[in-house]
């Protein structure tokens, strides 16, 4: 029984490895809002990235990029940065963190008002990123498209 087990079972699994989820596959790669911050003048987005895949993804600067996603035709309210490489352990989870660099006059509205509460704070960020939808990271070389997505 056991020897039938191995004679089927190694095949079997060499199949399995062969046709499994790749990093590059749609959906292998999942993100989902955590949390955001303030952060010395930027915004800090976490996120938990999930690698469904059986395979390891490693996205280096070289070529990864991070993009801000807008719903409107506006120009958008900052740049996305994001710390590479970026290494995603297969069938794994971890967090990564997007900031969003906004220019100073992002902020003038607040600074015009001295008697700042945390909920004018959080009314006021609602209404300044209601355009924004949230970022997508892009490799091209590996066929990577990760979204991540408004969760504020």
């Amino acid at each position: 029984m056991l020897g039938f087990a191995v004679v089927i079972g190694t095949p079997a699994w060499l199949i399995w490895r062969a046709v499994a989820l790749d990093p590059s596959d749609g959906g292998a790669l999942e993100a989902r809002f955590d949390s955001w911050r303030i952060d010395r003048g930027s915004l800090v987005f976490s996120y938990a990235v999930r690698n469904h895949s059986s395979k390891d993804a490693r996205l280096t600067p070289l070529d990864t990029a991070i993009n801000v996603v807008q719903t409107g035709d506006q120009a958008p309210v900052g740049t996305a940065m994001l710390q590479l490489p970026l290494d995603l352990a297969a069938h794994a989870s971890r967090t990564v963190e997007v900031r969003l660099e906004v220019p100073e006059a992002f902020w003038q509205p607040l600074r015009l008002n001295g008697n700042l509460t945390s909920r004018m704070v959080d009314e006021f960020l609602h209404e300044a990123l209601r355009e924004l939808d949230g970022f997508e990271l892009v490799n091209e070389n590996q066929g990577v498209h990760i979204r991540f997505p408004r969760g504020w």
